[in-house]
């Protein structure tokens, strides 16, 4: 975790404010939007390996640090699904969200002090969720940190101040819909922040808590040389970045550590001394092999072999393929854990490790990758590839179902 300042020693029970049980939400979704054959159209899937905070000293220009955890945020997606088969997929991504709740309000009971943080109980915390996506598992995650904060004012005997929570995503993100399913019974103030998280969004100084929860790993933009056909790293029939040439990689790996870096500075600026970083997000174990090991990012190999197939068959052009790949990294943990040690703005207290107990089966897990990455095929390769690459991807799941069970570690 990224943390600005120790706190709060307080160990407490953590009470979820789950305003909807799965299955109510799911009923509540399908009649709103009256989607019973279409499926659901929003979701988020999020998985977690480490959280970390940073402590700063303030001087005259730059701003504290807070901790971080890191969420992936998931757009839109249309998988075409029933009922029983939505029920699994949401209990598959809320089980990300209760796998980091724990975790969370211990950091926040252990390292957000409020006495410092706040100068007077009349002035509010202000908390940023970025990569928010549209709900409601980001609703259950803000919960869990206003739960924390309040058991930590009752812990030294002080009023909880009214929380601000300003969600942030892309300005493609459907505000509209997030503010829709806001919790009528929440206990703090909303407001929607668009624009991308890599680069400045507040003014300096008025953050006291940050979180977002894996939309790290997502890069701001795609290396070019990954499409540059003079260059080693160009990615020719391949999506991603396993068992690719090394240059690819290299390129992946550069861009990840330009954007991370831009990303911890703007908050440096906009955290409070003090202030509180949460970041969850996905990592590989330092002795998995990109090119040979299975890990969270091969399902995305998988799914390029599909639409290879796909290109020969003559269903998507050679050259869309040529020009495609997924704009997402898997740093190693101990790159990840250097980047942050070197950033010199913040103070990296505490990387946890964390494990989802919840194993998908093969349709809640084509239909979690289908959430994450249906938005960005329709869009390069048009709307008749995603059915038929899902197709093909399920049944390759289904000759190697271990892949299941190393993507969630």
């Amino acid at each position: 975790m990224l943390s600005q300042v120790p706190g709060i020693k307080e160990d407490w029970e953590h009470e979820t404010m789950v305003h909807a049980s799965i299955e109510s939400e799911i009923v509540e979704f399908f009649e709103h939007n009256d989607v019973t054959s279409k499926g659901l159209d929003e979701g988020e899937a999020s998985q977690c390996v480490l959280s970390n905070p940073l402590d700063y000293d303030d001087d005259n220009s730059s701003p504290p640090y807070p901790t971080v955890l890191r969420k992936l945020g998931v757009r839109l997606f249309k998988p075409k699904m029933g009922f029983d088969a939505a029920l699994k997929l949401v209990a598959y991504q809320r089980s990300a969200v209760e796998a980091v709740k724990n975790p969370l309000q211990s950091a926040i009971a252990s390292k957000f002090d409020l006495k410092t943080i706040c100068a007077s109980s009349t002035n509010p915390i202000c908390i940023a969720d970025l990569g928010c996506s549209t709900g409601p598992n980001t609703f259950i995650k803000v919960q869990n940190i206003v739960e924390a904060i309040r058991i930590q004012c009752q812990s030294q005997n002080q009023s909880t101040p009214e929380i601000l929570v300003f969600f942030n995503d892309q300005v493609s993100n459907d505000f509209n819909s997030l503010f829709q399913k806001l919790p009528s019974n929440r206990n703090y103030f909303a407001f929607g922040v668009p624009g991308p998280f890599y680069g400045r969004l507040f003014p300096r100084q008025s953050l006291h808590l940050v979180h977002s929860s894996s939309a790290l790993n997502w890069l701001s933009k795609l290396p070019r040389e990954l499409t540059d056909r003079s260059c080693g790293a160009w990615n020719k029939g391949r999506i991603y970045y396993t068992n690719a040439p090394s240059e690819v990689e290299d390129a992946y790996k550069r861009q990840f550590k330009i954007d991370l870096e831009t990303f911890l500075h703007a908050r440096a600026q906009e955290l409070v001394s003090n202030g509180l970083m949460a970041i969850m997000t996905c990592a590989a174990h330092d002795v998995i092999d990109f090119n040979t090991d299975l890990y969270a990012g091969k399902e995305l190999e998988l799914s390029g072999s599909c639409l290879m197939d796909m290109a020969r068959s003559g269903l998507v052009s050679e050259e869309k393929m040529d020009t495609y790949n997924v704009p997402t990294y898997f740093p190693h943990l101990n790159y990840l854990k250097k980047i942050l040690e070197s950033n010199e703005d913040l103070n990296l207290e505490e990387i946890v490790a964390m494990d989802r107990k919840f194993l998908p089966n093969i349709e809640t897990y084509v239909s979690s990758a289908r959430a994450v990455h249906e938005v960005l095929i329709e869009k390069h390769f048009g709307d008749g590839a995603v059915d038929e690459l899902f197709e093909r991807f399920a049944e390759k799941i289904m000759e190697f179902p271990e892949i299941i069970n190393f993507a969630q570690h």
